[in-house]
Order: C-alpha cells, then sequence, then structure tokens
C-alpha cells in the first residue's frame, strides 16, 4: 500500500503537537509530541461549552520555525500518525459526486482522522510547509460549488492533505486555493458539516490563514503568527 506509517496514540487526553521546521540546510522536518493531562472528562468536547483549537508559532535563534496546536478532540477522531508519499493518486469530492483529482509531489507526516489517511487534521511535508485544521464554530460558510466545476471542487476535510501535498510555501496555497472552490459536505462521522478554517506556517516563518466568511474564501497573512 502507499501508506507508508500509520500509528496509534493515546486517547483520554488533551494533546498537544509541537512540529518543529527546518531552515534551507536540513529539509526533513522532525515531529515532537507533547500532551497535557486534563481532569477526567473535562475535555473540551465533553463540557458542553464552545470548543475551539489554538496553534502558534516559535522561531529559534538558529532560523528553525516550530508549530505548536491543541487538538480539542482527542478522543473522538481516532486520530493516527500517517506517512504519505510522493507520486500518490489522491481525489476529493463534489455535489456532482468526484471532485478535484492530483498527484501528491510532497512527501507529508501528519495526524489523520475517522479512520482515512487522507483526512489530515494537521501536518508537514518535505519542504517545511505546516498546515492545520482548527476548529471555528460560527464563523465557517463555505464556498457552493457550481455545477460543472467538480474538476476544481474540494472538500474542506481535504484542504490539509491537498495543501501539503501540491505546495510548499504559505503564498504558494494562497494561489492554488484560489483556483479552487471548497465546500463543506456532511460527513456522518462526526455529524456534521465541520467548521474550520485552515491554519499555514512555512519555512521561511511565513504565517497565513484561509476562512471561509460569507461564502467566500479569505487569505489572510498572519505575522504574528497566532
Amino acid at each position: 500500500e502507499p501508506l507508508l506509517g500509520r500509528h496509534e496514540r493515546d486517547d483520554e487526553v488533551h494533546q498537544t503537537f509541537l512540529w518543529c521546521g527546518v531552515d534551507g540546510s536540513r529539509r526533513h522536518p522532525t515531529i515532537l509530541r507533547s500532551r497535557c493531562s486534563l481532569a477526567p472528562g473535562a475535555t473540551a468536547a465533553r463540557t458542553g461549552g464552545r470548543v475551539m483549537c489554538t496553534s502558534f508559532q516559535l522561531r529559534a535563534d538558529d532560523g528553525s520555525v516550530c508549530v505548536a496546536r491543541t487538538m480539542e478532540f482527542p478522543d473522538m477522531l481516532g486520530a493516527k500518525l500517517t506517512v504519505l508519499p510522493r507520486g500518490l493518486a489522491l481525489s476529493s469530492t463534489s455535489p456532482e459526486g468526484a471532485g478535484a483529482s492530483w498527484t501528491t509531489r510532497y512527501g507529508v507526516v501528519g495526524m489523520d482522522a475517522i479512520g482515512s489517511p487522507q483526512l489530515l487534521t494537521d501536518g508537514m511535508n518535505e519542504e517545511g510547509l505546516y498546515a492545520g485544521a482548527l476548529y471555528m464554530p460560527g464563523f465557517a460558510s463555505y464556498e457552493e460549488p457550481r455545477p460543472g466545476e467538480a474538476a476544481t471542487t474540494l472538500a474542506i476535510l481535504d484542504a490539509v492533505v491537498y495543501a501539503l501535498t501540491t505546495c510548499t510555501s504559505v503564498a504558494e496555497v494562497f494561489d492554488a486555493f484560489a483556483e479552487l472552490t471548497v465546500w463543506g459536505p456532511e460527513n456522518p462521522l462526526i455529524h456534521g458539516v465541520p467548521p474550520l478554517h485552515l491554519v499555514l506556517h512555512d519555512a521561511t516563518g511565513a504565517s497565513g490563514v484561509i476562512e471561509f466568511e460569507d461564502g467566500a474564501q479569505k487569505h489572510r497573512d498572519n505575522p504574528l503568527g497566532v
């Protein structure tokens, strides 16, 4: 199978992932993972309150870039560590059935969700680009695909894997997504349409976000990296 690695991780904890970027002399990203336990039953997914994910960027004196994020649903998504190679044929969906299709140009390591190695919640590619899908309840209004444009239609749950397997920088992701229509199909495993935005960091320290407001993509630079 094209999948090179997929490994279980512990449940019942609030997870924090630290993705360590690279400078020009080292092209293979290193991943560190830390975790902090909450009180029993106190994960955000169970509190009944508003939930959110958080990410931020740290830059070392030598220019290396590290990105950390929290995962608010560690015991719901069945996440596993996943590796996707170059040359892998992938496709998304559209309201007409099949959506955008592409062949991966860059190898990726990331955390998958709901039993599919293609549905990455976050990850990093071999060029040091990081992408993460972060929860944004009440503020995600996706685009409406037009008939006949299925070939450029991408489901929101495929946004991370598309960015990481086809792009090397925040600017490239912005350009690539400008050519796509990103829609939000319902997913029965997560009981609806996930309200997400896409957080991006690259090896130069550039940061950006793609958010969905009033049925349109909004591409924003993020100089604070938070």
